[in-house]
């Protein structure tokens, strides 16, 4: 065929597929002794789907940031499925982190106006979904203090069994950021990275020592994994209140990766866009995506992409949220085996993370590696990263300066002797094009 052969995919999906846990067979992996990450994380395999958003009540609203003013009008919103699992109790309490993302020395009363604790009561079943869920939500307070925060949802009464912790902001006008984003002042490196410039003024704010009393945080693609943490001002001028960040020794640059790859699977009855075939039984649905290849060395073509992100959502008539289903979806990846090297599929939709449940498996009969990942329907980024001493972790995607990438600056602000990192800057932009 003109773009996969079935015959050669249905083998591999039936070898791939026997070694896979039924999807009846899930079970309720209750880990009361997990420990605590203070990071966007889902502790169990059936915790599915975890958003945090700030919602108007739009339906786009699922695709923006968990990062609100501190007057926010709009609540932040935590939304997350359960498959294949009846109606659990289930509670959540908010840490406030640091700069750093640990846990900072107020008590819940100096950032909360109300108990630390908040039931999650709202909760919908799916409708005539092959593979059933029960989504719940919970509307988020509004914190008295700007800054890091992690939500943490556990199982009934006992703080200790975590099912799921989720990171948001809360910011302050505080600082004015004037940012823009340029190719690499670095000649090597021109043709493949994007430099993130940016002036803070803190008019608003009073320094003794604006070097140290500020932190900085550079976020590309809205990614933990690459973020650029205490970046330092290269010109201070207190009089003025006046900061830049204008590096030239690459600290202020990210590799400009291609557009992303992408799927289309909102509809079950026929292939969505890079969908080969779907395929429906009783207990699961099935789709092959078209096999991908190693990207590095082909021209560059610039294409409309959600910079890594993605949307929930089906095509189908009359159909609802709850009507969704679960799919399963197949990833190939014909290459060479590379080595001494693990590779993952990631994106947005499984928070930029490199586990098990992502990595793909080298099958030598096809010459390709494979993975299999259960995603629900709609519309998804995603990329391959390579994982090994010495390996390019761009190895199978390349890079060049014109491909468009979302940028966002933090600025935090603590005085001596305070407690509190405050969140007084945040800035966000979408370089579309290079800039000298």
């Amino acid at each position: 065929m003109k773009h996969l052969n079935y015959f050669l995919l249905l083998v591999i999906s039936c070898l791939f597929f026997t070694g896979c846990l039924p999807l009846e067979q899930v079970a309720n992996t209750s880990t009361s002794d997990a420990v605590l990450e203070l990071s966007d994380r889902s502790y169990e395999d059936n915790i599915r789907l975890v958003r945090l958003f700030p919602n108007s009540g739009k339906a786009e609203d699922t695709m923006q940031p968990p990062i609100v003013h501190i007057n926010q009008t709009a609540p932040l919103t935590l939304k997350f499925d359960e498959i294949l699992s009846d109606f659990q109790q289930y509670n959540a309490y908010i840490v406030h982190c640091n700069f750093n993302w640990e846990r900072s020395a107020l008590t819940d009363m100096e950032f909360l106006n109300e108990y630390n604790s908040y039931p999650v009561n709202n909760y919908q079943y799916s409708q005539s979904t092959i593979v059933p869920y029960t989504q719940y939500s919970l509307d988020l307070p509004k914190v008295k203090k700007s800054g890091n925060y992690v939500v943490v949802v556990y199982r009934g009464t006992n703080k200790a069994d975590i099912v799921l912790s989720r990171r948001f902001m809360v910011f302050e006008e505080g600082a004015d950021i004037q940012m823009e984003v340029r190719i690499s002042s670095s000649v090597a490196e021109r043709e493949e990275n994007h430099q993130v410039e940016f002036s803070v003024s803190y008019g608003g704010l009073t320094s003794t020592n604006a070097y140290n009393d500020f932190k900085v945080m550079v976020r590309q693609n809205r990614r933990w994994d690459n973020a650029i943490l205490n970046l330092k001002p290269t010109l201070v001028r207190e009089d003025q209140r006046y900061m830049e960040y204008r590096n030239f020794t690459l600290q202020n640059n990210f590799k400009s990766t291609r557009e992303f790859r992408f799927f289309d699977i909102r509809s079950l009855s026929y292939n969505g866009r890079n969908v080969g075939k779907i395929e429906k039984s009783q207990n699961e649905i099935r789709a092959l995506l078209l096999k991908d290849a190693s990207r590095f060395s082909e021209p560059y073509s610039r294409m409309q992409d959600l910079d890594g992100n993605f949307f929930i959502g089906s095509t189908e008539p009359n159909s609802s949220d709850l009507q969704t289903d679960y799919v399963k979806v197949m990833f190939f990846l014909e290459t060479e085996k590379v080595e001494a090297t693990d590779v993952y599929v990631i994106g947005g939709f499984n928070d930029w993370q490199k586990t098990p449940q992502n990595r793909l498996v080298y099958d030598d009969l096809s010459g390709m590696y494979t993975a299999s990942l259960l995603l629900k329907q709609g519309f998804y980024n995603y990329m391959y990263w390579a994982k090994g001493n010495g390996v390019d972790p761009y190895l199978f995607e390349g890079y060049n300066f014109q491909a468009e990438n979302e940028y966002e600056v933090f600025v935090y602000f603590k005085t001596p002797g305070s407690f509190v990192d405050r969140l007084v800057g945040y800035q966000s932009i979408i370089h579309n094009g290079p800039k000298n």
